[in-house]
C-alpha cells in the first residue's frame, strides 16, 4: 500500500476541487499548507494520524485529518464559515471516495467545532473527518 494518508489527501482536495458551489463560495484556495499573505476565506486540509481498524470481515485502517476554514467575514460573523463547512460536509460526509491502492469503505464528520480569533476579525471552522479504508 503507498502512503495511505497522502492518498486520502489528495482523494478529499478532489472531491471538494470538483464541488461547484464549494469553489464559488473559497475559489482554488484549498491547500496543505497556504502561501504567505493568501487571501481569505480558505481551506486548510491536514492534520490527523492513523490507527489499525480490524474487523472480522477485514483489515484496515483509520485515516482521521482536520480541515480547517479561515474566514475574515468582518460584519457577517459565522455565516460565511458556517457556508463553507456545510459545503464541505456535502461534498464529503458518507460520500464514495477514490483511493490508490486502497478499497475505500466509508468517510464520515465526527467533529465540527468554531473558534474566533482575539482580534475579534477572523473566524475559523473545524471539521473533523474519519477515513476507513481496507487494506488491499
Amino acid at each position: 500500500m503507498s502512503n495511505i494518508t497522502f492518498e486520502c489527501q489528495k482523494s478529499v482536495y478532489a472531491a471538494m476541487m470538483a464541488n461547484t458551489t464549494l469553489t464559488t463560495l473559497v475559489s482554488s484556495r484549498i491547500y496543505d499548507e497556504p502561501p504567505g499573505n493568501c487571501s481569505y476565506p480558505y481551506v486548510l486540509i491536514g492534520g490527523g494520524g492513523t490507527t489499525p481498524h480490524l474487523r472480522h470481515e477485514y483489515d484496515g485502517i483509520n485515516n482521521s485529518f482536520l480541515i480547517t476554514i479561515y474566514t475574515n467575514p468582518g460584519s457577517l460573523g459565522f455565516y460565511p464559515s458556517e457556508q463553507i463547512a456545510e459545503e464541505i460536509k456535502n461534498c464529503l460526509h458518507l460520500k464514495k471516495l477514490t483511493i490508490s491502492d486502497a478499497n475505500f469503505k466509508n468517510i464520515i464528520t465526527i467533529e465540527e467545532s468554531m473558534d474566533r480569533e482575539r482580534d475579534g476579525m477572523y473566524r475559523n471552522i473545524d471539521l473533523r473527518y474519519k477515513m476507513i479504508i481496507e487494506k488491499q
